[in-house]
């Protein structure tokens, strides 16, 4: 599968995820919090896609959240127990005219030596945020 085709399938993907985590940031600010919910990486590490469905894991850095958050993933509602082909970490932001957050998804194509993300802006006024899709070079282990 060819790079572009994988990115493809994250996108579908994101497509049919993204409208459950508005439902979940909308109804998490108008629940009395003063900003949008900040979520960790959903996996420790970006999954590698070979094929079409080959590749994607099951989050498993779910229950993890950031420490001046008190709320995690399941109790805002966010429960993924099924193999997904990237991570995706959310996060928030405070500008002088108000707050947003953005949603990047991130993985690994099989056998390359860099990781592939792509920044979402979500809401908010700070639209410089968005990234199509860039990699990253994967530094070696020390």
């Amino acid at each position: 599968m060819a790079l572009v085709d994988v990115q493809a399938q994250v996108d579908s993907w994101w497509t049919g995820y993204e409208s459950i985590l508005t439902t979940v940031q909308d109804d998490y600010l108008t629940g009395g919090k003063t900003i949008y919910y900040q979520q960790l990486w959903s996996h420790l590490a970006p999954p590698s896609m070979k094929d079409s469905g080959q590749g994607s894991v099951t989050p498993d850095n779910m229950t993890a959240k950031p420490s001046d958050q008190t709320d995690g993933n399941s109790d805002v509602g966010i429960i993924i127990l099924t193999p997904i082909p990237c991570r995706y970490r959310q996060d928030v932001y405070q500008s002088s005219v108000g707050i947003g957050y953005t949603v990047t998804l991130s993985f690994i194509y099989f056998g390359d030596d860099f990781e592939y993300q792509r920044v979402i802006h979500r809401v908010g006024d700070e639209t410089w945020r968005e990234k199509a899709w860039y990699k990253i070079e994967l530094l070696p282990e020390p």
